[in-house]
């Protein structure tokens, strides 16, 4: 990861997916898929100019100006490594771009993680209906996870009204683990209703 100062403002710059290989949640990312999927990320970079990104990984698909860190310029597939690396700019005017520029001069460390949506197999093999959304900084390395947030349906191999149906991954620790006991019962609540609308649509 780089910390990059350019014409007054700052970015990060760095991985955040590779292929062939089991990241922190055990998912593996076919090259083919992850190239893909990349590569449609990128170019909706092109069409619409930047794309939010958020500082850890939310709950949801949402991309919401003032909720976000930072805003990605760049994509780019490195073919020969399997890789795809992005820069994100870190906004100075929302809260979250502040915390991350604030833990920036402490020198702390992040990471750059792919929030997306898509199905997988028995064996945690990511399917071809992968879809990037964006990239997220993640402030603890520890808990840093690729695609934490994928669909609800991702169990059942069926991607019906998916988009806005997601699930908190408890074992990520990217957002389940930090919340206290009362909106832990509220996000089990949700996952339920959520996941009772999800088997209603099938």
């Amino acid at each position: 990861m780089q910390i990059l100062n350019e014409n007054g403002k700052t970015y990060l710059q760095g991985y955040m997916t590779e292929a062939e290989t089991r990241n922190r949640n055990g998912r593996l990312y076919p090259f083919a898929v992850a190239k893909k999927a990349t590569l449609d990320l990128k170019e909706r970079l092109l069409k619409e100019g930047y794309i939010l990104s958020y500082l850890e990984h939310p709950n949801h698909s949402n991309l919401i100006y003032e909720d976000s860190a930072g805003k990605i310029v760049d994509v780019k597939w490195i073919d020969e490594e399997g890789r795809a690396s992005c820069k994100i700019e870190i906004l100075e005017d929302t809260r979250d771009g502040k915390e991350v520029l604030r833990r920036i001069k402490l020198k702390e460390k992040f990471g750059i993680s792919t929030r997306g949506l898509g199905s997988l197999d028995e064996n945690k093999v990511v399917q071809d209906d992968l879809i990037f959304m964006t990239s997220d900084i993640i402030g603890n390395l520890g808990q840093s996870c690729q695609v934490c947030t994928m669909s609800l349906t991702e169990s059942t191999q069926d991607r019906t009204n998916t988009l806005d149906d997601f699930f908190i991954n408890e074992t990520c620790g990217c957002v389940y683990a930090k919340l206290d006991n009362d909106r832990k019962k509220i996000a089990e609540n949700y996952l339920v209703e959520q996941f009772t609308k999800c088997l209603q649509s099938l």
